[in-house]
């Protein structure tokens, strides 16, 4: 689902930026997410791309009785196994382009009844140490429905949110961008 090179790149990226995966620290649970962990019950949650664990850990607290694990490229380790319900956010734009349609299809294969995806539609404002900008499969909320579709998903739910964002380098606010996020509910 990732090169060498890319994956060896995440995982320096998360050992020297504290700040790198922790997007969820302090964001609540979306609400259509809870939403559809009400509507499926899954037995088992998989947080794809799951950074630091923040997200992995409010699920836990909030879900004692839903086995949720864990994954991220930077474990080193390859995705096994199969999961009621998948669950990502701020994460399918971060995939390399070319890898992008086999990371949907190998989604599809280890989901027994429905994913949640929270997507960036911008550009990222941090940029990778060999020059790339952070956000490297940057599609719009459309574009993001078709590769859906074309993976033989069932979009039952979707959201186009959006909102500036303040543009900081080096903790200094240096403008701000419009900040689309594309959220859907999938099943197989």
């Amino acid at each position: 689902m990732h090169s060498k090179e890319y994956q060896k790149l995440l995982t320096d990226m998360h050992k020297s930026n504290k700040k790198w995966g922790s997007e969820f620290k302090k964001a609540p649970i979306p609400k259509i997410l809870e939403d559809a962990i009400e509507k499926y019950k899954p037995k088992t949650i998989l947080d794809f791309g799951c950074g630091k664990g923040f997200l992995t850990k409010k699920l836990k607290q909030i879900y004692p009785n839903i086995e949720v694990t864990g994954w991220d490229p930077s474990h080193g380790t390859d995705l096994q196994g199969r999961y009621d319900m998948i669950v990502s956010t701020d994460v399918l734009e971060h995939v390399e382009p070319e890898y992008l349609k086999e990371t949907l299809f190998d989604l599809h294969t280890k989901t027994n009844i429905a994913q949640y995806h929270l997507i960036a539609c911008y550009n990222a404002v941090a940029v990778l140490p060999d020059g790339r900008n952070a956000h490297l499969s940057v599609y719009t909320p459309d574009q993001w429905q078709q590769k859906f579709l074309d993976s033989n998903y069932k979009i039952l739910k979707e959201n186009i949110n959006s909102k500036l964002k303040e543009k900081k380098i080096k903790s200094k606010t240096v403008g701000s961008i419009l900040a689309v996020e594309y959220e859907l509910v999938v099943e197989k």
